[in-house]
């Protein structure tokens, strides 16, 4: 057996579970309304299986006698191998929310995209969320990315989506709403919502 060394892959699962093991327990124990208890769980398999591959590859390199330096260039290149393997996962296109949005609108459609969304690593979209907004968004800005919410708190940690049918100038329009997991818009909200709707579609 060698002395245990300073590796790549060492550094990078310790970061991961310097980050997972407090979120397990905050989302858990402390932050466990609506879906955020469901986000503690996750992140304690995430913490388990990180411990479980921190545990192998100790094991693995204390079986290897190779230089550090040809160590640190092996996993380098696992590392790198991994990243580009998980670069080809399906791509997803984000709603990039705050704890300030109550609430937001979707509508899809033919119509212009009235925001563009900004790219993100390593082929995914995210497009930034005003609060209590109904965005139009092209079919085709979407593609085959799948939909999901980047919350930069913990309000929207869980959410909901519902969709919901107007009439609004003579048309049948259907409109996806957003809000954080437990709230329901309240009448006075719909109408809001059909109230933008009214000077959006034409």
């Amino acid at each position: 057996m060698t002395k245990p060394r300073l590796t790549p892959i060492f550094i990078t699962l310790v970061v991961g579970l310097l980050i997972s093991i407090p979120a397990t327990f905050y989302y858990l124990f402390i932050e466990n309304g609506g879906g955020m208890a469901l986000a503690g769980v996750l992140a304690g398999i995430f913490s388990v299986i990180t411990f479980v591959i921190l545990i192998l590859e100790r094991v693995i390199i204390s079986y290897i006698s190779v230089s550090q330096k040809k160590l640190w260039i092996i996993e380098a290149v696992i590392i790198i191998v991994f990243l580009f393997a998980y670069s080809f996962r399906q791509p997803t296109y984000y709603f990039k929310v705050n704890d300030n949005i109550e609430w937001f609108g979707i509508l899809y459609g033919e119509q212009k995209v009235d925001r563009k969304a900004k790219y993100s690593f390593p082929n995914n979209k995210v497009l930034t969320i005003q609060n209590n907004e109904i965005l139009f968004i092209n079919q085709q800005e979407i593609g085959d990315k799948s939909i999901d919410i980047k919350s930069s708190g913990a309000k929207w940690k869980g959410y909901q989506s519902v969709t919901k049918e107007f009439d609004v100038n003579g048309k049948e329009v259907s409109c996806i709403l957003y809000s954080p997991y437990g709230h329901s818009l309240s009448d006075t909200e719909l109408l809001k919502v059909e109230n933008i709707l009214r000077g959006k579609v034409k």
